[in-house]
């Protein structure tokens, strides 16, 4: 049995859940960000933050889980942007998120 890796979303309540031992976290941020309907222009923005250990993973971090394990992680907004028309994203949505990286508890 492999373990699990759970991508919990701000504005879903239902988290991206990877099944597998071994995962790259860019490759996670890039399906998240799909799942999302977030374009590669943007994908650069976002990262994975784990709250059991209050740390963001760089994108070349390589995920591991223990078998039958459960790795609750998050995709938040880690840089912020001038412009973000040039991502070609809603404002409201961007703004939203940014929103949640000020308040994260």
């Amino acid at each position: 049995m492999a373990g699990v890796i759970a991508i919990q979303f701000y504005l879903e309540k239902e988290p991206l859940k990877f099944s597998g031992n071994t995962y790259v976290a860019e490759d996670l941020i890039v399906e998240s960000c799909k799942h999302l309907k977030i374009g590669p222009v943007g994908r650069h923005l976002f990262g994975l933050w784990s709250p059991s250990d209050s740390l963001w993973f760089p994108p070349n971090k390589v995920l591991k889980t223990v078998n039958g394990c459960v790795l609750n992680l998050y995709l938040r907004v880690r840089f912020l942007t001038p412009v973000v028309s040039c991502l070609r994203v809603s404002l409201l949505v961007f703004i939203f998120l940014k929103l949640d990286v000020f308040y994260m508890p």
